[in-house]
């Protein structure tokens, strides 16, 4: 946080002060968003790679550690983040059809 002033020692050392107690808490605030953003993005990480994990465990009938160890062994080979190996996955899944009213009551 900068502060100027157009004259030269406009800033007492209560200014200075006040000035480094709002620096404190804007940096405080900043690392606050910063940490809840990351926290978002591993939760969506996690997500997306469990159903890439439960994809394969389902089309290969693996279990959840091999599916995993497919997952990150595809990400080396590919030299691309694990993430975006599950995202590209669950991407190119067409949802199933859902099922007409008539067929659901039985």
């Amino acid at each position: 946080m900068n502060l100027l002033s157009s004259s030269p020692h406009a800033f007492d050392d209560d200014a200075v002060s006040i000035g480094a107690s709002l620096a404190t808490h804007a940096a405080i605030a900043v690392i606050a968003a910063q940490r809840e953003e990351q926290f978002r993005d591993a939760l969506e990480s996690r997500d997306t790679i469990g159903q890439a994990k439960g994809m394969l465990m389902e089309k290969l009938s693996v279990d959840a550690d091999q599916a995993f160890r497919l997952l990150r062994k595809l990400s080396q080979q590919r030299n691309t983040p694990l993430y975006e190996i599950a995202r590209t996955l669950t991407a190119d899944v067409t949802p199933p059809p859902q099922r007409r009213r008539a067929d659901r009551a039985g």
